[in-house]
């Protein structure tokens, strides 16, 4: 994921780049870059949500099957969330 991102963001960069004079003084530069930052960011956020949620989840549901297979089904109630 990390190099497909880094790879993405230097195609990105390298375009801008590669424009012409006049395509930068007749556009706002600055603002670009800055939708491209946020387009990092949201691609951030969504690793964070994929790559940290569900293994969480995995784990919690993981727990409660053990406690329910080698103790009362009482107390895998009680210890859930």
């Amino acid at each position: 994921m990390q190099y497909s991102d880094r790879s993405m963001t230097m195609l990105s960069f390298n375009h801008v780049l590669a424009l012409s004079l006049s395509w930068h003084t007749k556009r706002k530069t600055g603002e670009l870059l800055r939708i491209l930052d946020r387009g990092s960011a949201v691609n951030r956020v969504g690793e964070l949500i994929g790559f940290t949620v569900p293994p969480a989840l995995v784990d919690v549901i993981v727990a409660l099957v053990v406690f329910l297979v080698k103790f009362e089904p009482a107390l895998s109630l009680v210890s859930g969330p």
